[in-house]
């Protein structure tokens, strides 16, 4: 029996695979059907980048918050994300600090 909820594609980026919690946030959306799930890592070798839930995994070495917020800028336009989903304290403060850049970037990705 197959208890996932069907939905329309689409895709969520989490910013902060590193944190603990990541993990288990990817396996909540594994729940909906059709949600592609995009991680940035700062650890090469994360263990979520092993998570057959993951469809493309980013390593990208974080530094200061402008670096941080760069990276994930340059991930929302290589993969044209729907959803900014930042799991951990650093990238939840990051976002609301920046969310104007965030809102922004994703008006020009997505007409």
């Amino acid at each position: 029996m197959n208890n996932k909820i069907k939905s329309p594609a689409f895709s969520v980026l989490i910013p902060d695979g590193d944190e603990a919690n990541a993990l288990s946030v990817v396996r909540c959306l594994a729940e909906v059907k059709n949600i592609h799930v995009v991680v940035i890592s700062e650890r090469k070798y994360a263990p979520i980048r092993f998570s057959r839930y993951v469809k493309k995994f980013i390593h990208f070495p974080f530094g200061d918050n402008e670096n941080y917020l760069a990276g994930i800028m340059e991930a929302i336009k290589r993969t044209k994300a729907d959803v900014l989903l930042p799991v951990g304290v650093r990238a939840v403060r990051l976002t609301i600090e920046k969310r104007n850049i965030c809102q922004s970037n994703s008006e020009h990705n997505h007409p």
